[in-house]
C-alpha cells in the first residue's frame, strides 16, 4: 500500500475503531475508559507529510488522554511534526536526532522502539517539562514532577 492510500484510509479506520469500541462497551465486553490505543505515525512520532492543522490528524481532544512521542521533526527529510498536539507531548532528545541514528527513518522509528521498551522492561521513560522549545534545545527542562511514558495513568503532570 502506498502512502497516499494509507493516508486516505486513516479517518475511515479511526471511525470504524470508535464504532467497534462503543459497541463493545455497550455490550459490556470492554470498559472503553480502560482501553489504550497505540499508533505509529499517529501518536508515536506523528507523521508530518500531508497532515496539517486542517486535516483529521490526532488532537488532544480525540481521547480522554493523548500521549504523543516526537522523535523526528528536524530537517528537510523529517518524517514527523514539531507541534504539540496531545494532552502530553514528549520530545525525546529534543524530538530531532536520536542517539545511534544516522537518518530520519531511524529517528522516526525510535518512537515505537521507546514505547516497546516501556512494555518489555516493565520500566518507564521519564521526561521533564519545558516552558518552550528554546529551553528544550538548551537542555533546561526542570519540570517536577517528571512525566512517565507508557503508564496507565490518564492524568499526568510535569
Amino acid at each position: 500500500m502506498d502512502y497516499a492510500t494509507a493516508l486516505n484510509a486513516v479517518p475511515f479506520v479511526a471511525d470504524d475503531l470508535v464504532t467497534l469500541m462503543v459497541r463493545m462497551d455497550t455490550l459490556g465486553k470492554i470498559n472503553r475508559n480502560l482501553v489504550h490505543i497505540v499508533g505509529f505515525d499517529v501518536a508515536l512520532s506523528p507523521a508530518g507529510q500531508n497532515w496539517d492543522v486542517f486535516s483529521r490528524r490526532l488532537r488532544a481532544t480525540d481521547a480522554v488522554f493523548v500521549e504523543v512521542v516526537h522523535t523526528d521533526f528536524s530537517g528537510t527529510r523529517a518524517l514527523g511534526i514539531n507541534e504539540p498536539i496531545g494532552t502530553v507531548d514528549l520530545f525525546v532528545n529534543g524530538g530531532t536526532s536520536q542517539p545511534g541514528c544516522f537518518n530520519n527513518q531511524c529517528n522516526h522509528d525510535r518512537a515505537w522502539h521507546l514505547f516497546v521498551a516501556t512494555l518489555d522492561t516493565g520500566g518507564h521513560l521519564v521526561g521533564l517539562r519545558c516552558e518552550n522549545m528554546t529551553d528544550m534545545s538548551r537542555n533546561r527542562c526542570v519540570g517536577i514532577p517528571a512525566v512517565t511514558l507508557g503508564t496507565n495513568a490518564l492524568v499526568k503532570t510535569g
